[in-house]
């Protein structure tokens, strides 16, 4: 894989990240740091190579999103129940 391919599917997994982990259900944001698990296990057993560091940083990537995108979605709800209580009163 060249190297701009894999800068452009880098990219493409974290816009898919933001976007997953800033719906209402945080299953959605969840799904690709297990399944970048899933990948780390298959490459230590499978392939047999040693433990590199940036495994660990992609995964760190990835669940800093998503709790960035829980922050996201629980200030949202507390704006719009204010907007709710403001036209309440």
């Amino acid at each position: 894989m060249g190297t701009l391919s894999g800068w452009l599917l880098s990219l493409g997994i974290l816009v898919v990240q933001r976007f997953l982990s800033r719906r209402n259900y945080p299953f959605w944001g969840g799904v690709l740091p297990v399944s970048y698990i899933g990948l780390m296990i298959w490459v230590f057993l499978i392939k047999k190579t040693e433990f590199e560091t940036i495994f660990v940083v992609g995964f760190l990537v990835l669940l800093g999103i998503w709790a960035d995108g829980r922050i996201a979605v629980k200030k949202k709800r507390k704006k719009e129940l204010d907007k709710i209580t403001l036209q309440d009163l």
